[in-house]
């Protein structure tokens, strides 16, 4: 807890944060003097995109981990009382007087430019995203695509970008990217920002920092060659204009590594291991055949190699010298335990549970659920960490679909169903505690005792169910609401309508068998 404060009261000091410790040893001969360029490592990065594409051991549990994390669907909270509504000036006519949260809805609905199609829904970006970090390439990179990359009055949609084509800029020493307010008159820059290659003539250098066509100091470079001045052929982003997920990144570190790096030579070896049975089961297939000829005409031999075909039981070869035939055939080799043992080595690597992707191993019951409660965590986190990084953008969209006078609330994604109004049907809620909760108040109320007696419906509502107290009593029907426990047909129909089944039996509760 004490540590939990100190960050805290670090974070709410007044200036900026400036760190000194040092990612790399300085070195007196670099060419640049305070800023480093730091890039991914691509050729990896290319053996990890070809083992993805080439064998399913990567690609499957990949695959099925990302379609798990979005499975849910996203939708929009915005914090407040009241939902404010898009101005009437907003450029787009279908959303003006709309609900904020349902119109960050509809625009995420066709924000995505992925496959080289504008329109696509976020889940399609984070598609990628996911698959980037978990199987391609470690890192998972996006562009905030704006209506004028200058004048950057709008934010229209987010596309996915390969990393690999990527330079990042940083500090000196430090894997600290450069801000989009860093100049090259700071502090931290007062030495000057020069990168020269030797024996190249001053007029390649160069002494500013990257800028971005709106004039922020950019930290990220695209098809970067890092030998002439700036050029329009590179593609310069802010901080502000990229989103950048790093997977399993080291201490320190800017990109991060795929599940596939830990793994990637043993999946390979895979792919060879089912070459070669491919190659011992043609050998099977078809023998070699040796032929031993009593002649010294090597007309003769070549003659009848040409027209020897063992596969033809009709073939007759008729010649006048001794021949000698003999087949050797292949064998298959046994690998099979061999091969079991290194494909659960290379699915172990990702977070998908063996019994997801449907490899038939040896699958204990009691492992497999525990499997399954530390995957929904994992699935849980990875929801959480896509949305916060989406919600920044979310904000920003926001405060352009609102009048300028306008209070800006907070708003924020969530992957994952819209809750329903009825709290029967929520995901949060727990049948069985709640039917034990009432069962324990009835029994404390005593023969013939209502649990009304004991927790008024009014707090019952609020607190156990969440719902409006005074909506629900107020209403037809509102006065019935003494007998609210497991027995009551409403309870039970709710119930039986969200899970299918109905309420365990009272009895069986006081019993302990529920």
């Amino acid at each position: 807890m004490e540590f939990t404060k100190s960050i805290r009261a670090a974070l709410a000091r007044d200036g900026e944060p400036d760190p000194q410790a040092r990612d790399s040893e300085f070195d007196a001969w670099a060419t640049t003097l305070d800023v480093d360029r730091k890039e991914p490592e691509r050729g990896d990065i290319g053996d990890w995109v070809t083992e993805y594409q080439e064998n399913p051991l990567i690609r499957i549990p990949t695959q099925t981990f990302t379609s798990d994390v979005l499975e849910p669907g996203q939708r929009v909270n915005v914090d407040g009382d009241e939902i404010p509504t898009v101005s009437e000036e907003y450029y787009d006519e279908d959303l003006r007087g709309e609900d904020l949260d349902d119109a960050l809805e509809a625009w995420l609905g066709g924000a995505g430019i992925v496959n080289g199609e504008f329109g696509h829904d976020l889940s399609d970006v984070l598609e990628k995203l996911i698959k980037d970090c978990i199987g391609r390439r470690g890192t998972g990179m996006t562009e905030i695509v704006y209506d004028d990359r200058v004048e950057q009055e709008r934010i229209m949609g987010i596309r996915p970008i390969k990393v690999e084509t990527v330079t990042a800029y940083t500090r000196e020493g430090k894997n600290i990217l450069l801000r989009p307010d860093d100049t090259s008159e700071d502090s931290d820059y007062d030495s000057g920002f020069s990168f020269a290659l030797p024996g190249r003539s001053s007029d390649k250098s160069r002494d500013t920092l990257p800028e971005t066509a709106a004039g922020d100091t950019a930290c990220y470079v695209q098809y970067d060659d890092a030998i002439g001045s700036w050029d329009d052929n590179e593609v310069r982003l802010a901080q502000d204009d990229a989103l950048k997920i790093a997977h399993d990144a080291d201490t320190g570190d800017l990109f991060g590594l795929p599940a596939t790096a830990s793994v990637y030579d043993r999946a390979s070896s895979i792919r060879q291991q089912w070459a070669d049975l491919d190659q011992a089961l043609t050998a099977v297939a078809y023998q070699h055949w040796v032929a031993q000829v009593a002649t010294d005409d090597e007309d003769e031999a070549q003659k009848l190699l040409n027209g020897f075909d063992p596969s033809n039981p009709e073939k007759v070869n008729v010649v006048n010298y001794d021949v000698d035939a003999t087949a050797i055939g292949g064998t298959m080799p046994d690998i099979d335990s061999t091969l079991k043992q290194e494909i659960e080595y290379v699915l172990s690597a990702f977070p998908v549970p063996i019994y997801r992707i449907g490899f038939e191993g040896e699958i204990n019951r009691d492992v497999t659920s525990e499997q399954s409660e530390d995957y929904q965590r994992e699935l849980s986190d990875w929801r959480t960490d896509l949305a916060q990084e989406i919600t920044g953008v979310l904000q920003r969209k926001a405060e352009e679909m609102l009048d300028d006078e306008a209070d800006i609330p907070s708003v924020e994604l969530v992957i994952a169903p819209r809750e329903s109004d009825n709290p029967l049907e929520r995901e949060s809620f727990d049948a069985e505690a709640f039917v034990s909760f009432m069962q324990g108040l009835k029994h404390y109320a005593g023969a013939g005792g209502s649990p009304q007696s004991v927790f008024p419906p009014e707090y019952l509502l609020d607190t156990v169910l969440g719902l409006d107290a005074e909506e629900v009593l107020g209403g037809a029907g509102g006065a019935d609401l003494g007998q609210l426990d497991e027995s009551d047909p409403r309870v039970r129909e709710s119930f039986e309508n969200a899970y299918g089944s109905e309420p365990p039996d009272p009895a069986e509760v006081e019993g302990g068998e529920a």
